[in-house]
């Protein structure tokens, strides 16, 4: 009861986050405070899906429920089913998960102020604050470069970044992993990334991964 949460709904290419707080919790539903936006109701038609995230004990969460019914009086809720595809989520400020993605990085040229050289790589792991690639080119730390890669059902991402950590594989003398943290990251695009990782949890939570 009264345990604040976090619901993020699907806005087109975008996920919006609203706040909310544990009202009831019955056998059967959870009743949540109706979440607002610019002092009016978030909308919802009855029977879609939200995705909440929940911290307890120091222990971050994210859940899948779905809008039952909508009340007003005494105070205005939203009556959701229970949880169901429970994740353990990590915390730290963004989720990190395992995708291979095809990425195109442009080097910065300090002489010309352009990015140039571009090159393929592979991701390894994606946050809505940086990527992990997998290179056989290798970059120096603090270089500044230019990331594009497409994002299934979202388009392409196009994103300036610095390298931060640089990895070499005991198994493989010939690969570099590649610490990336995104600069100036339009809230926009990052809104897609977090869409894709918490789409792509789920995926790999029913596939058992």
């Amino acid at each position: 009861m009264n345990q604040r949460l976090e619901v993020m709904l699907a806005n087109g290419d975008k996920a919006e986050r609203y706040s909310s707080r544990i009202e009831e919790v019955t056998d059967e539903y959870l009743i949540i405070a109706m979440p607002m936006s610019k002092g009016y109701p978030v909308f919802l038609s009855l029977g879609d899906n939200l995705h909440v995230r929940i911290v307890d004990n120091g222990t971050a969460y994210q859940f899948t429920c779905t809008l039952v019914s909508k009340k007003l009086h005494p105070l205005p809720v939203w009556v959701v089913t229970r949880p169901r595809e429970i994740i353990k989520v990590q915390q730290r400020s963004f989720v990190r998960v395992r995708t291979a993605l095809p990425v195109e990085i442009s080097i910065f040229d300090n002489e010309t102020a352009q990015f140039s050289n571009s090159f393929q790589a592979c991701s390894r792991d994606l946050s809505g604050g940086g990527i992990q690639l997998v290179s056989k080119e290798a970059l120096d730390l603090g270089m500044k470069v230019q990331l594009a890669f497409e994002l299934p059902e979202a388009g392409l991402i196009v994103v300036n970044g610095e390298v931060v950590r640089i990895e070499k594989p005991h198994h493989d003398r010939d690969i570099f992993w590649i610490g990336i943290k995104f600069l100036d990251l339009a809230e926009r695009e990052r809104s897609k990334i977090i869409r894709y990782i918490f789409k792509k949890q789920l995926e790999d939570r029913r596939k058992g991964l």
